[in-house]
């Protein structure tokens, strides 16, 4: 083995023991000690409340009965199904790996003030509570930090919009039947139908609906 061979060697060997004593480093580092835990742990059918605050603003949504509502920044029903799907999405949030524990990496990452903040509450009191950042290397990757935790963790298993939706996406759109009386006109056994654009004799014996679209669309 010729000498050049044996300083490329030790040139890789001292770069190795870097690299590790890098990885090693306090407050830093790369560990799959959590790796298949859930972010957060919360009871589906128990949970009442949800808040989501990021940088366009909060948003508040509550459950009053069996059906929820948008109380903030307007109140309106909300869309059955999405609020569904965010609660579903939040338990399957799993944790790959934690990234780091160092409070001046969470700018990084954005898991502070400038990330979405959730919180989660059961029965009027908070459940859970975390930040989502920037998102990983793949879609359905974003780092998070618990609110009460440093460490910094990236998270798979639902996409950052599930949590970033327009107020108005919360919203129920569903078409609504509305009764619309029929208004008599002045030929008897005629009426007129007031929709817009509509102004065909009608028979004042047969009521009749209209579906309008709930505003916010």
């Amino acid at each position: 083995m010729t000498r050049n061979m044996y300083v490329l060697l030790g040139v890789l060997g001292v770069l190795v023991i870097v690299a590790y004593l890098v990885m090693q480093k306090p407050g830093e580092r790369s560990s799959s000690g959590d790796a298949g835990e859930v972010l957060v742990s919360i009871d589906s059918l128990a949970v009442d409340g949800i808040e989501i605050q990021s940088q366009t603003g909060l948003t508040v949504l509550q459950k009053k009965g069996i059906e929820w509502f948008v109380q903030e920044p307007v109140s309106y029903k909300a869309d059955q199904s999405i609020v569904a799907t965010l609660i579903h999405g939040s338990k399957s949030l799993e944790i790959k790996n934690i990234v780091s524990n160092k409070p001046e990496k969470h700018s990084v990452f954005q898991v502070d003030s400038t990330g979405t903040r959730v919180r989660i509450l059961e029965k009027g009191t908070e459940r859970a509570s975390f930040i989502l950042g920037k998102s990983g290397s793949s879609y359905a990757e974003m780092y998070a930090r618990r609110t009460a935790s440093s460490d910094v963790v990236l998270v798979t298993g639902a996409s950052s919009y599930l949590f970033n939706r327009p107020v108005k996406d919360w919203r129920d759109k569903t078409p609504l039947s509305v009764w619309r009386h029929n208004v008599c006109s002045g030929v008897q056994g005629q009426c007129v139908d007031h929709r817009e654009g509509f102004d065909a004799g009608r028979n004042c014996r047969q009521p009749h609906f209209i579906a309008v679209q709930r505003p916010g669309r």
